[in-house]
């Protein structure tokens, strides 16, 4: 089931916190925890140090710190990589 997240807020998925499915964002959303799934977000995508994200993303810009293993779709390619992916 797909989540929809209110405009004008920053979003945030903390570390031991684990989410499988699909997430719509209208504005920024930073991952310290873990995604599996899609992740659809019309701001910048954070994965911290200890974020992991296995599946689709796309995004406006992201900036990963952490692990990614998927596919980047959208204005993704906008992203700064990091030495994790």
């Amino acid at each position: 089931e797909a989540v929809s997240i209110v405009s004008g807020s920053n979003n945030s998925i903390v570390t031991g916190t684990k989410l499988e499915g699909t997430i719509n964002a209208n504005s920024d959303i930073r991952i310290d925890g873990e995604l599996v799934g899609k992740l659809f977000c019309k701001g910048r995508v954070i994965i911290g140090p200890s974020g992991v994200v296995d599946g689709e993303l796309d995004c406006q810009n992201a900036i990963i710190e952490g692990k990614f293993t998927g596919n980047l779709k959208g204005k993704c390619n906008d992203q700064r990589w990091y030495q994790n992916w």
